[in-house]
């Protein structure tokens, strides 16, 4: 838990870091454009078809060892071919985005989206590379390499624009972090496995008959990311595609510091989802996930309702005014992942009992939505319209139904009356911190003129005074036995 806490934080370091040089580099237009593109390139883990990560959860359940080395030998042959595809895949992918118009309009040479490309395949070729760590059980090794490769990016990333590099300097502050981590993570993996197979295209005998096993699992985990990645990556798509890429570059900061949040947020599933797979029986896995549901609810609601109050103050410090969103866009945007990161244990939960189908159905519903909405929309409200579409769609999945889909089947619980519980937990939090948060920078923020420290305070405090409240509310609930989360967490009982 610890290491997903400072890797969680490292990464928000460099996120901001990096936001910060772009404001000061790049003109809000070709930020957009490049924001797109590497947009674009997240799908291309899709390729592999899920069989990666169906072939990592086996090498984490086998006990023989020789069994594991062929599981890690066919996932490194299997990562090579992939790779070859994803490369051809990138630059069809890249040729035809330099063609759009939004490309044009940036004046970015065609050369520069072709380095985009290669950059994002090295990327997720590294990704597969170090994803072998958590298979083997070694999933510190990971932490540690993502830390320094992003610390590395940003470094020459800076670099290159103080060089005069301008755009160039992406590609290239990717290709560094890229350079620290490989050869690490080669020595890493010889350690743990001599004579493991770095690039190879040399199939085994049955190559075939495993891959051909292992496909009905990888189809169902493929069917569910492609949806979640599709709901969380197509509203900065669409944003760019039909508002330009001024809009885009706005919205992409905004989404971006959401994002972070959210994955600060799950850094309390993360720690509970070992617990949750280990236990075996069905009342106490679902006691366990209400008392996370409570206890997530008020850190969500906290977190939001802080970030609601101060991240327009905060970002209009941090960066030029005009790259900084309106209220009405942020306050819709915090919405949506509000709701997104209540759901999210119900996520985990499916994902953690092989209910992939089930999942996928809630955020496919959810999807469609969203697809549908935001052409309509867009003729109406303008670039308010996406994020609108985005959290109208969450009443087809993650408002209510990954509730309904988790505890449906449980013994003695109505699902309504859980999401109920943690509606009202998170709601209330919110609005006591927004209220803390909104009173703390008008005193420190606008009567001292401390600008962004104030919002920072200011958010800080919203989160502990909302945090504070769950906490007495528990206790006073009678929260006197508590069930550990794990080695560093107990929650009470009733929170």
């Amino acid at each position: 838990m610890i290491c997903r806490v400072i890797a969680t934080l490292g990464s928000v370091i460099t996120s901001f870091a990096s936001l910060h040089l772009y404001n000061n580099y790049l003109t809000k237009d070709i930020y957009g454009t490049m924001a797109v593109a590497s947009q674009l390139l997240i799908y291309l883990p899709l390729i592999g078809g899920g069989v990666g990560m169906v072939v990592g959860q086996q090498m984490l359940a086998s006990k023989d060892r020789e069994e594991t080395r062929r599981l890690a030998i066919f996932g490194q042959v299997l990562q090579s071919h992939v790779c070859l595809l994803a490369l051809i895949a990138a630059l069809i992918l890249m040729t035809i985005y330099s063609q759009t118009r939004m490309a044009h309009t940036s004046g970015l040479p065609t050369p520069l989206f072709f380095a985009i490309g290669l950059a994002g395949v090295v990327s997720f070729h590294c990704g597969g590379q170090i994803g072998i760590f958590s298979g083997l059980g070694h999933q510190i090794y990971s932490v540690i390499l993502n830390g320094a490769s992003s610390f590395t990016t940003l470094l020459v990333l800076w670099l290159g624009f103080k060089g005069g590099l301008g755009p160039w300097a992406m590609p290239l502050a990717t290709g560094a972090g890229i350079a620290v981590l490989v050869p690490a993570a080669r020595v890493l993996q010889l350690r743990l496995m001599p004579g493991l197979p770095y690039l190879s295209w040399n199939r085994a005998t049955d190559f075939w008959s495993r891959l051909k096993i292992l496909l009905p699992a990888a189809a169902n985990w493929l069917q569910s990311q492609t949806v979640i990645m599709l709901l969380f990556t197509v509203d900065l798509l669409l944003m760019g595609f039909i508002f330009g890429p001024g809009a885009a570059a706005v919205y992409s900061i905004i989404s971006r510091v959401t994002a972070m949040s959210r994955q600060m947020i799950n850094t309390l599933c993360d720690s509970m989802w070992p617990n949750l797979a280990a236990e075996h029986d069905p009342q106490r896995k679902i006691d366990l996930m209400r008392k996370v549901d409570r206890l997530n609810a008020w850190i969500t609601g906290g977190w939001f309702g802080a970030v609601a109050a101060t991240v327009q103050p905060f970002l209009g410090w941090f960066m030029k005014a005009d790259w900084v969103a309106g209220m009405a866009i942020i306050l819709v945007i915090v919405g949506r992942s509000m709701v997104t990161s209540l759901s999210a244990p119900h996520g985990y939960g499916l994902l953690g009992t092989g209910r992939f189908s089930e999942l996928a159905r809630a955020v496919r519903t959810e999807l469609i939505a969203v697809i549908i909405l935001i052409p309509i929309l867009s003729h109406f409200l303008g670039p308010i319209s996406i994020p609108l579409a985005a959290l109208i769609g969450t009443a087809g999945g993650s408002l209510w139904y990954m509730t309904y889909l988790y505890f449906k089947h449980a013994d003695h619980t109505v699902w309504y009356k859980e999401w109920i519980a943690i509606y009202i937990r998170g709601v209330i939090s919110a609005v006591i911190s927004y209220c803390v948060a909104s009173s703390v920078w008008y005193l420190v923020g606008k009567l001292l003129h401390l600008a962004g420290w104030a919002a920072m305070l200011a958010g800080g405090c919203g989160l502990a005074a909302a945090l504070l409240t769950g906490i007495v509310a528990g206790l006073r609930r009678g929260g006197t036995t508590r069930q550990p989360l794990g080695p560093w967490l107990k929650i009470p009982a009733r929170w």
